[in-house]
C-alpha cells in the first residue's frame, strides 16, 4: 500500500515479486542517484546497524574512496520487480463513505 497524503489517496497492488536478472539488475543499477548507490555500497545485507551514524560513517568512506568515479555494483546488490495481480485507488471522502475505490486495474503477469 502506498498513501499520498496530499492528494488525500492509496494505492493497494497484490501480486508476486521476482528477482530481476543480473543484466536488468545491472540496468538498474546505472539509472540509480550517486547517493542512492553510495548508500547500497555502505550497507552490509548481513549485519543490521542499530546506530545510523555506523551507516553514516560508511557511507562517507565510499564516497572518499569514490571519488568521481563511477560506482560500481556491489556483489550483493540485486533488485526485485513487482507483478501487480490487482491495483486499487482510493481515495479519501468527507462524509459516510470516508474512504472509496475510484479507481481497478487488474490482469495477469
Amino acid at each position: 500500500m502506498f498513501f499520498w497524503r496530499a492528494l488525500a489517496q492509496q494505492v493497494i497492488v497484490d501480486g508476486g515479486v521476482v528477482p530481476l536478472t543480473a543484466a536488468q539488475a545491472s540496468v538498474f543499477w546505472q539509472q540509480r542517484s550517486r547517493a542512492a548507490a553510495l548508500g547500497a555500497r555502505a550497507s552490509q545485507p548481513e549485519a543490521e546497524d542499530a546506530d545510523k551514524s555506523v551507516l553514516d560513517a560508511r557511507v562517507k568512506d565510499q564516497r572518499r574512496r569514490a571519488d568521481f568515479a563511477r560506482i560500481k555494483q556491489p556483489a550483493h546488490w540485486v533488485g526485485y520487480r513487482l507483478q501487480p495481480d490487482r491495483i486499487v485507488f482510493w481515495e479519501a471522502r468527507m462524509g459516510a463513505d470516508a474512504s472509496a475505490p475510484c479507481g481497478r486495474a487488474a490482469g495477469g503477469r
